[in-house]
C-alpha cells in the first residue's frame, strides 16, 4: 500500500482515476527512499539513550522533540526514570516494555522531517488508552508537526481507526480485495460484507487446519526469516543518516569527554580504554542463577501439584537503583484467572518475567505451591512452568518442533492444542 505524494502528483493522478501509485512512480517524481519513516512491528532500537534513539542523527529542536515525546505519550515514561530522556536503553541501561520500544520507534519516524509515515501497526502493543492517543493526538494531528505527511498505517485495529482514514486497502492471502475511501465503500454496502466474509475465513481457517501445514513450514519458515531480515535492513536503511561506524566513532568520542578523555586519540585505542574502565569497574559478567536445584532443595517430583502463587513485598529492577516492581504482594489461588492491567511500561511483563526469574527479586519473594522459587535450580523451575511473552520466539524447524521440542507428548495432544 503506497499513499500519495505531493498535490500536484495527486491531482494528475486523480485525473487519471489512478490516485494511489506505486513504487516506481514515486521514485520518478523524485520521492526516493529517504523521503519515507518506517515503523516497523519488530522495532529497532540502538543500545543509546531515550534522546539518541528519537534524534537519531537529527539536529536538537527542542520546541519539536517536547512536541514529539507529548503526541507519542512518551513523557509519563521518561518521568520514571532519574534520569530522563538520557537514560540508556539496552545492554547497558534500561530494559523497555513492548509497547515502550514501539513508541520511541514512532517518536524517532515522528521526529524526523520525512514527508511519508509508513507505519506498521504502532498500536498493537499499547493499551487502548494509550492507543486512542496516539491516534488523534499523533496520527490525526493537525499541528505542523504532521502538516504535509501523508501517513500509512497497517493495523487490525479497524473500529477505531477506519472512521479517520481517507483511504483504506483491504488484504486477504496476499490480495488486495477492496480498496478505496471508507464512506464510499460503506454506502455502496460493501464494506461491511468484506469484513464480514474475511472473518468467515479466518474463522474457517482456523477449523480446517491440516497436517500440510506442517510440510509446508520450512518453505514458511525462509519466507518468513528473509521477511523479516528484509525489514530490518530496511528500517536500518531509512533511518541511517550516519554510518554505522561513523555513530560508533561519535557515541566512543562523546563518552570519552565525558570521562575526560582526550577524545582525538586513536578510535581503536580509546575503545580499548573504555572496554578495559567497564570491565574494572564491573569486576565480571553478571551470571546467571545455577540450572540445577541442590539436593535439599529439589522440588518434588510432581510440583507444582496446584497453582497457588504468592507474590510477597517483590521488588525488581533491570538497573540498580531503579526499580520496575515497588514492593508487590498478591495471592492468586489455583484454577483463578487473574488479569493484570495497566499501562505500557507499568510492570505487567515484568511480572511474568520474575516468576520465570528472568529478573531476579531484588527484594522479597514469589512462591509457587508453597515453593520458594528464588530457592530451586532454573531448570526445574522453567520446565514446570510456561510463559507467553511479548516478543515471541520460534525455532528452525516443524511446526510439531516448536510446539513440542523435547517429544514428550502424543499427536493426539498436539493436535487438541491446535485446535484450541
Amino acid at each position: 500500500m503506497v499513499p500519495t505524494v505531493d498535490s500536484r502528483v495527486a491531482t494528475a493522478a486523480a485525473a487519471d482515476g489512478n490516485m494511489y501509485k506505486d513504487v516506481m512512480d514515486i521514485a520518478n517524481v523524485g520521492l526516493v527512499l529517504h523521503d519515507i519513516a518506517y515503523v516497523g512491528q519488530d522495532t529497532w532500537l540502538r543500545n543509546a539513550t531515550f534522546r539518541e534513539n528519537i534524534l537519531f542523527g537529527e539536529e536538537y529542536d527542542k520546541e519539536r522533540y517536547e512536541e514529539v515525546l507529548r503526541v507519542c505519550a512518551l513523557k509519563p515514561d521518561l518521568r520514571i526514570f532519574p534520569a530522563g530522556d538520557e537514560t540508556e536503553i539496552g545492554e547497558r541501561g534500561v530494559t523497555l516494555s513492548g509497547g515502550q520500544r514501539q513508541r520511541v520507534a514512532l517518536a524517532r519516524a515522528v521526529y524526523s522531517h520525512r514527508r511519508i509515515l509508513l507505519i506498521d501497526d504502532c498500536l498493537s502493543a499499547v493499551d487502548a488508552h494509550t492507543g486512542k492517543h496516539i491516534l488523534m493526538e499523533c496520527l490525526l494531528s493537525k499541528t505542523k508537526l504532521m502538516q504535509g505527511r501523508t501517513r500509512v498505517l497497517i493495523t487490525h485495529h479497524v473500529p477505531m481507526c477506519l472512521p479517520y482514514a481517507d483511504f483504506m486497502v483491504m488484504m486477504n492471502n496476499g490480495r488486495v480485495v477492496l480498496k478505496g475511501a471508507p464512506q464510499d465503500l460503506k454506502a455502496q454496502g460493501v464494506l461491511t460484507s468484506a469484513l464480514e466474509e474475511l472473518d468467515d475465513k479466518a474463522k474457517n481457517a482456523h477449523e480446517d487446519k491440516q497436517p500440510a501445514d506442517e510440510k509446508d513450514d520450512g518453505k514458511d519458515k525462509n519466507i518468513e526469516t528473509n521477511k523479516k531480515s528484509t525489514i530490518s535492513d530496511l528500517d536500518k536503511s531509512l533511518f541511517n543518516l550516519k554510518s554505522e561506524d561513523e555513530y560508533t566513532e561519535e557515541r566512543l568520542r562523546k563518552i570519552a569527554a565525558q570521562k575526560n578523555l582526550d577524545p582525538n586519540i586513536d578510535l581503536a585505542v580509546l575503545q580499548g580504554i573504555l572496554v578495559k574502565e567497564e570491565e574494572r569497574e564491573k569486576g565480571h559478567l553478571d551470571q546467571e542463577a545455577a540450572s540445577e536445584s541442590t539436593l535439599e532443595n529439589k522440588p518434588p517430583v510432581l510440583w507444582p501439584k496446584t497453582g497457588n502463587v504468592e507474590f510477597e513485598n517483590l521488588v525488581a529492577e533491570y538497573v540498580p537503583g531503579v526499580p520496575v516492581l515497588h514492593g508487590i504482594s498478591l495471592s492468586v489461588r489455583h484454577g483463578e484467572k487473574v488479569g493484570v492491567v495497566g499501562r505500557t511500561g507499568a510492570g505487567k511483563s515484568t511480572m511474568s518475567l520474575a516468576l520465570m526469574r528472568f529478573v531476579e527479586a531484588t527484594k522479597g519473594r514469589i512462591v509457587l505451591d508453597g515453593i520458594d522459587i528464588s530457592k530451586i535450580g532454573l531448570d526445574d523451575l522453567r520446565r514446570n512452568i510456561t510463559i507467553i511473552p511479548q516478543d515471541p520466539v520460534l525455532f528452525n524447524g516443524t511446526i510439531r518442533y516448536n510446539i513440542d521440542p523435547f517429544e514428550e507428548y502424543p499427536d493426539e495432544l498436539i493436535w487438541d492444542a491446535l485446535n484450541r
